[in-house]
C-alpha cells in the first residue's frame, strides 16, 4: 500500500468529530410496518409525508390516536370472569403510555398535533351533536305531546346538519333528558324526525352520507382529552364525571418536573402509577367534597422530550419505583434532514385519503369488543413471554435490576397494542390473530431497544464517564481539535479547575481516544480526538 493510499485512508479529525457525534445518538431503532393493516400503514406513511418526522414516531403517534379515541370499547376480559376460559390476570384495556425522547427539532410537536388531528374532530362531532340534542330536548319537553304530531316544522331552533346521523340510537337520551316516557309512541316519533331530517339536507342541501355528523352514541358520550396542565383534584374530578381520556404533552420536561419534586410530586406520581391499570374502582376523599369513586379511570399519555431533559429529570429511583416503567420509551433514529420552508411533493390526496379512512374506521368502530387469543396466538405469546427473561437477563446483569421494571409492563403491553392492530386488521372479529400480535412485537422491541439504549446512555453512567463524554463532545463540536487552553475555558464541566481537565484529558488519552501534540506554554498544546 502506497504512502497515499494510507493518507487516502486516515479520517481527518472533522470526519472523526462528525462519527463520535453519530455515538451519542441511537442507531438501528427502526420497525418494518409492511405486516400492519392498511389503514394503519397508511396514516403512518401519511404522517411522516405530512411533517417530515421519523417513522417510529409516527407510529408511535398513530396508536396514541387509536388508544385515546377507542379506549374501553376494546378489551381482553380477566381471566375467569363469568367462568370463561381464557382473558389476562386482570381486564386489560389498551391505554398506552408512550413517551419518545429524541434531539430538538424532530418534528415532534407537529407529529404529535397531525396525528390527534382526527380526534379533534370526533370531539368537535360530538360536541355540535351534544348542542343540537340539548335544544332539540328543550323542544320536546315543549312541544311534544303522545297524542299530537310532531314534524321537522317543530324543530326550527334545532341545527338539523348537527343531529347525529343514527338519531334513532338516541332515543333514550332524548327521553331522560326531556322527562319524557320513552315508549313506542316516543320511539316512533324520533324514527320519523329521523328519516325526515335526512330527506330535508339531502334535498335541500344536497348532502352525501358522508357530510352528516356520524357520531356514534359510545364516542358521543366519550371524553377524548385530559388537560396537560391541572391540579390533581382536578385531574380526578374531571376522571370521576368523564371516566378518561389522553394527556398529550410535548414538553413533557414541564409536566415530569411537576412529578418530580417534592411530597406533593410523589402524591401525584403514586396516584397515576395506580391509575395506570384502570383499576375497576379508584376510591379518593377531599375536606371539601368528601369521598368519590371513579369507576375504571381510563388514562393514555403521550409525551415527548429532549434527550437533556431525560437526562436531567430521570434517576435510577424514578425507574425503579415503578412510574417511569409504565411508559413505553422510544428514541426514534434523529432526522438529519432540513426542515423545507413548505409542503413538498404532491401528497395532499394520498394524506386526505389516509385520514379519511382512519376517521371512518375510528367512527365505525362497535360499543364493545371483548378480544381472546387463538390457539396459536396464545402459544407464540407464552413461547416468547418466556424467551424474554432471558434476553433481559442476556443484556447485563449489572443493569438487569433498572430493566426489570419495563419487562414486568412489555408483556402485556405487547397485548394492548395486539387489540389496536387486531381491530385495524378486521374490526368484526374478537380473536387477536397471531399476525396482530406480530406487530405488536416490532413495537415493543423498539421500546426495548430504545430502553437499553436510554439506561445506558442517560441513566447509569458514571459522573466520570460523563464528564470524559463532555470534552470529547465539546472537541467534536468544534471540528474534532482544540487547544489546552480553549478546552479549560469551555466551562463544559463544573466547577472543574485546570487539574481536573488535565486529569480527564490523561485518561482520554491513555484510552486513546485523542492525541495531545506538547506546547510551550501548555496552554497552547493541541488535543485531537482519534478515531
Amino acid at each position: 500500500m502506497t504512502t497515499n493510499q494510507t493518507v487516502a485512508q486516515q479520517q481527518t479529525a472533522a470526519e472523526i468529530a462528525a462519527d463520535f457525534m453519530k455515538t451519542l445518538l441511537p442507531a438501528d431503532i427502526d420497525i418494518d410496518i409492511q405486516y400492519f393493516a392498511p389503514v394503519i400503514k397508511d396514516y403512518i406513511e401519511a404522517l411522516m409525508l405530512e411533517t417530515g418526522c421519523e417513522k417510529l414516531s409516527a407510529v408511535i403517534n398513530t396508536l396514541s390516536l387509536m388508544s385515546a379515541v377507542l379506549q374501553k370499547s376494546l378489551y381482553i376480559p380477566k381471566y375467569a370472569t363469568k367462568g370463561i376460559n381464557h382473558g389476562y390476570f386482570q381486564k386489560l384495556y389498551p391505554n398506552l403510555w408512550v413517551l419518545e425522547v429524541n434531539k430538538s427539532g424532530q418534528f415532534k410537536t407537529t407529529s404529535q398535533n397531525n396525528a390527534f388531528e382526527i380526534a379533534y374532530q370526533i370531539e368537535d362531532m360530538a360536541l355540535r351533536a351534544r348542542g343540537a340534542l340539548h335544544t332539540f330536548a328543550d323542544v320536546l319537553e315543549k312541544k311534544y305531546h303522545p297524542q299530537a304530531p310532531f314534524t321537522l316544522n317543530d324543530l326550527a331552533g334545532v341545527t338539523l346538519k348537527d343531529l347525529p346521523d343514527q338519531l334513532v340510537d338516541y332515543t333514550e337520551y332524548l327521553a331522560e333528558a326531556a322527562g319524557i316516557q320513552g315508549d313506542v309512541t316516543f320511539e316512533s316519533t324520533i324514527i320519523d324526525i329521523d328519516k325526515q331530517y335526512h330527506s330535508h339536507l339531502v334535498i335541500n342541501e344536497h348532502y352525501q352520507h358522508q357530510d352528516f355528523n356520524c357520531i356514534p352514541l359510545h364516542l358521543y358520550k366519550r371524553n377524548i382529552f385530559l388537560p396537560t396542565r391541572a391540579t390533581l383534584e382536578a385531574l380526578l374530578e374531571i376522571l370521576s364525571v368523564d371516566g378518561g381520556g389522553v394527556i398529550i404533552s410535548s414538553e413533557f420536561s414541564t409536566w415530569l418536573t411537576a412529578l418530580s419534586g417534592g411530597t406533593r410530586g410523589l402524591q401525584i406520581r403514586a396516584t397515576l402509577t395506580a391509575l395506570y391499570d384502570v383499576p375497576h374502582q379508584y376510591t379518593h376523599s377531599t375536606k371539601t367534597d368528601g369521598t368519590k369513586h371513579i369507576i375504571e379511570p381510563y388514562i393514555s399519555i403521550n409525551g415527548s422530550l429532549t434527550y437533556s431533559s431525560f437526562k436531567s429529570l430521570i434517576t435510577e429511583e424514578d425507574i425503579t419505583s415503578g412510574f417511569l416503567a409504565r411508559f413505553l420509551l422510544f428514541t426514534p433514529k434523529p432526522n438529519e434532514k432540513r426542515a423545507p420552508a413548505l409542503p413538498q411533493g404532491q401528497n395532499g390526496q394520498h394524506i386526505h385519503d389516509a385520514k379519511k379512512a382512519m376517521l371512518k374506521y375510528l367512527l365505525d368502530s362497535p360499543d364493545e369488543i371483548s378480544y381472546r387469543l387463538t390457539d396459536e396466538s396464545k402459544q407464540w405469546f407464552e413461547d416468547w413471554h418466556n424467551q424474554l427473561e432471558g434476553l433481559i437477563e442476556a443484556y447485563s446483569k449489572e443493569k438487569s435490576d433498572l430493566i426489570e421494571p419495563f419487562f414486568k409492563r412489555w408483556s402485556p403491553y405487547i397485548l394492548k397494542i395486539a387489540m389496536l392492530m387486531q381491530f385495524s386488521l378486521n374490526p368484526s372479529s374478537d380473536e387477536i390473530e397471531l399476525k396482530s400480535l406480530y406487530n405488536a412485537l416490532r413495537v415493543v422491541e423498539c421500546a426495548f431497544k430504545s430502553t437499553k439504549w436510554l439506561i445506558h446512555e442517560v441513566v447509569t453512567k458514571s459522573k466520570t464517564e460523563r464528564e470524559l463524554e463532555s470534552i470529547m463532545k465539546y472537541l467534536a463540536d468544534n471540528g474534532g481539535t482544540r487547544t489546552h487552553n480553549e478546552i479549560c475555558s469551555s466551562r463544559r464541566i463544573k466547577e472543574a479547575n485546570t487539574k481536573k481537565y488535565d486529569a480527564l484529558l490523561a485518561i482520554l488519552k491513555d484510552a486513546g481516544r485523542i492525541t495531545i501534540a506538547s506546547k510551550k506554554p501548555k496552554k497552547d498544546s493541541i488535543i485531537t480526538m482519534v478515531g
